[in-house]
């Protein structure tokens, strides 16, 4: 139980207009008029800062959210990843500055689209009822897709070029051993 009495508006994006529920226990209002005796106040959500922005399409990735002015509630948080067509929640685990959560596993993404490097995801942190918190982009590529050096290593994501076999990669050590390697110009900067 919270000591808390005062109905929370919140967010989902900055154009919307809030949604409003009740903070104590798991009832929730939506409407201004199901919140009898409560006060209403506005609790702007703020994403501040996320580690990291983009992922490497085929691997799990777990990711930090630090979320201004998330409430402190003992619910379950979720990560919502929306993305052509799609849309994949995993568990999120409450930090001390947002939450947690993982990218949803590589099996279940949806392909980057034919002759793209990258899709972007709209990812939402949410609890089982009541508005989204928050949404950012979230970018999931594939080194792969670059055919030439000058695309791999001049592109926007962590990415190598092999030399003697002629290959774009995310991983180096794993796929250019013993070759010549172009260090992407964004490898850098996702270290």
């Amino acid at each position: 139980m919270y000591s808390v009495k005062k109905g929370h508006s919140h967010r989902r994006n900055v154009n919307q207009r809030p949604q409003r529920y009740l903070v104590p226990g798991e009832e929730y209002a939506r409407q201004e008029k199901q919140l009898p005796d409560f006060a209403l106040i506005t609790i702007p959500f703020k994403l501040l800062d996320r580690f990291p922005s983009a992922f490497y399409v085929h691997r799990t990735h777990l990711l930090s959210l630090v979320i201004e002015n998330l409430p402190a509630l003992e619910e379950q948080f979720f990560c919502a990843f929306s993305a052509l067509g799609k849309v994949l929640v995993t568990n999120a685990t409450r930090s001390a500055n947002g939450v947690n959560c993982a990218t949803p596993h590589t099996d279940s993404l949806p392909p980057i689209p034919q002759g793209e490097h990258y899709f972007t995801a709209k990812l939402s942190v949410r609890m089982k009822v009541g508005p989204d918190f928050e949404a950012a982009n979230f970018t999931f590529y594939e080194c792969s897709t670059y055919t030439s050096c000058t695309q791999c290593v001049s592109s926007d994501f962590p990415c190598d070029w092999c030399v003697t076999v002629h290959r774009c990669t995310h991983d180096a050590r794993e796929h250019c051993r013993n070759d010549v390697l172009v260090t992407g110009v964004a490898v850098s900067i996702h270290i």
